[in-house]
């Protein structure tokens, strides 16, 4: 792959039949074509304009110091979305410690990933089966992702758009059991039940919630895609977490 002069090498992912001739995430119309890049001499990532050489610094970006990886979201024309913003495209982008992304001139910047949480919920009328489970949330963000399930038990992983702290202190208090909630067909309960044995007792038959169990940690975001159809009918954004090897 070939690199132009003051660009970093970065990932190119090919949406529109162009060259690989840039480094960075090109993304074609029918009359110009733009290649996003970051520059080794800051943590800025700059928009280049095919027709006039001119390169444009998208705002938000400039703190980012350490640029790994970058992707492009284009919706298909045939794709459901439930709102005007979501058909935007959207340039995703890795700083090392999180996923963050922006429309494609810069706005709207936001944290998408920079915490996972696995939660587990212990206690009582969690479902008489997986389908009476209708939704876990932690801090708001649907779990996805229910990796265990019994009429007592369930747990979750979920990705959180909170940047994890390097304080410890504050590592420890980045989910807390008064952001975790469950929702099943016979009712919901946000923490858990300070009357635990009460609740039993007077026979509730919504989630009754014991004990929450959570273990957050950091994310090490590094290659990142978003394949298109056949291979995903999705928008979902594929990434590799580096911190599972330095666990493993």
């Amino acid at each position: 792959m070939a690199t132009t002069p003051r660009h970093s090498v970065g990932l190119l992912v090919h949406l529109c039949a162009v060259l690989l001739l840039l480094a960075g995430v090109c993304v074609e119309s029918k009359l110009t074509s733009t290649v996003y890049f970051r520059k080794t001499s800051n943590g800025s990532i700059f928009a280049l304009d095919s027709r006039d050489g001119s390169e444009q610094e998208l705002p938000g970006t400039e703190s980012d110091a350490r640029l790994v990886a970058l992707a492009v979201d284009v919706r298909s024309p045939s794709g459901v979305v439930a709102d005007a913003e979501a058909a935007r495209p959207r340039l995703f982008w890795s700083d090392g410690r999180s996923i963050r992304s922006a429309r494609l001139d810069g706005t709207n910047a936001r944290t998408e990933l920079g915490t996972l949480a696995r939660v587990r919920w212990k206690g009582a009328n969690f479902g008489a089966s997986r389908a009476d489970l209708l939704e876990l949330t932690v801090k708001s963000v649907r779990c996805v992702s229910v990796t265990l399930w019994t009429p007592n038990v369930v747990e979750c992983l979920v990705g959180l758009p909170d940047r994890f702290p390097v304080d410890s202190q504050a590592a420890r208090s980045v989910v807390l059991p008064t952001d975790c909630a469950i929702r099943t067909t016979r009712g919901e309960m946000t923490g858990t039940a300070p009357s635990y044995a009460e609740m039993l007792a007077a026979g509730y038959p919504s989630p009754v919630v014991q004990a929450i169990e959570i273990d957050a940690t950091f994310v090490l975001p590094h290659a990142m895609t978003i394949p298109r159809a056949p291979i995903s009918s999705d928008a979902a954004l594929f990434w590799f977490n580096a911190a599972d090897v330095l666990e493993a």
